[in-house]
């Protein structure tokens, strides 16, 4: 295989595990300042993402060191053209991490509330940048002949990306929704309500979104992204079918898939593009024209290949462990 072509597919693979592992995290989270009636009730729902937040967070990492190493001119048109935005989205992970650390070492009521704050605005505001984003390398962004960013902060936010950003953010607490169900040893009646209404407005706002990519990108010209779009649009209502019937891990499963048909679908309406330029389709970024020498590809393939399968393995075994439900004493 064309080693240009490998990493692209790997590097999407990084974005499917990202998504899906921090993607329960997000929506947790964000339920935190509103679900949790009491100190124990939150201190389950923060332990139910406890022991994996900071392991889901390299996966992002992973992704930006993959693209550094295969693809540098991408890595910097797109962290120097989205610096503001880039300095948002640590400053996000930054809020989240002290307050679920921090949490657990105070005792007063009112620090207690405003840790509640910061995991949830930092559990928003980190997807809500994250997948705009994503929407944004499809939609295309202003980059000249010198594959240079030309734009600003406000030049990333448009309707279109934004409304993809509403769609991920409702995703993401159907999403975490779905794993509290699973976590906790008393199932809070709320959790399944709010999952409800959340996987319902996900249906809703997907469906428009596709509506509205056909109407902003190029998606839908290649028949990959077709087939990728409707499998993505079933996955996600046969999701929410199985919530509602008994929440069981093949909903968690459904999830896993929906997020890889999300990623494969945007992924494969870019290729070979990385980051789609608005200005001229010729000044598009391309896995060919900014991508690293044959050598380092290389280097890096086989180091990569034989060191994923044991990272994948082991973050297989951790979630399997803390997989289980959480009993009265927040134990598992």
């Amino acid at each position: 295989m064309d080693l240009n072509i490998l990493w692209f597919i790997l590097i999407a693979t990084l974005f499917c595990v990202y998504f899906f592992l921090d993607g329960m995290d997000f929506g947790i989270g964000m339920m935190v300042p509103f679900l949790g009636k009491t100190d124990k009730l939150n201190r389950k729902m923060i332990y139910a993402i406890g022991p994996t937040w900071g392991a889901s967070e390299v996966w992002l990492l992973t992704a930006g060191g993959a693209m550094f190493a295969a693809f540098p001119g991408w890595y910097a048109t797109m962290f120097s053209g989205f610096y503001p935005a880039l300095f948002l989205l640590l400053f996000a992970l930054i809020v989240r991490g002290i307050s679920i650390e921090f949490r657990g070492k105070t005792t007063s009521a009112n620090s207690k509330k405003a840790y509640n704050t910061g995991i949830g605005f930092g559990n928003f505001l980190a997807p809500l940048l994250l997948v705009v984003a994503i929407a944004c390398l499809l939609r295309g962004v202003p980059i000249d002949e010198s594959q240079e960013y030309t734009g600003t902060l406000f030049s990333l936010f448009s309707p279109f990306t934004l409304f993809a950003g509403i769609t991920g953010i409702a995703y993401f607490i159907y999403h975490g929704a779905v794993v509290l169900c699973l976590k906790l040893s008393d199932e809070i009646k709320e959790t399944r309500e709010i999952g409800k209404k959340a996987g319902l407005i996900t249906i809703i706002l997907l469906l428009v979104t596709t509506v509205f990519s056909a109407l902003e990108t190029d998606i839908f010209k290649k028949p990959v992204s077709i087939v990728a779009a409707i499998v993505m649009l079933i996955l996600i209502i046969l999701s929410y079918l199985s919530f509602l019937k008994k929440v069981g891990k093949i909903t968690v499963i459904l999830n896993a898939l929906f997020t890889v048909s999300v990623i494969v679908t945007v992924f494969s309406a870019m290729f070979p593009r990385v980051m789609v330029s608005d200005t001229s389709d010729e000044y598009s970024l391309t896995i060919y024209n900014i991508a690293s020498g044959n050598y380092t590809l290389t280097v890096i393939s086989v180091v990569t290949l034989t060191l994923l399968p044991i990272v994948i393995g082991y973050t297989l075994w951790t979630h399997y462990i803390f997989s289980k439900k959480l009993n009265e004493d927040i134990e598992y």
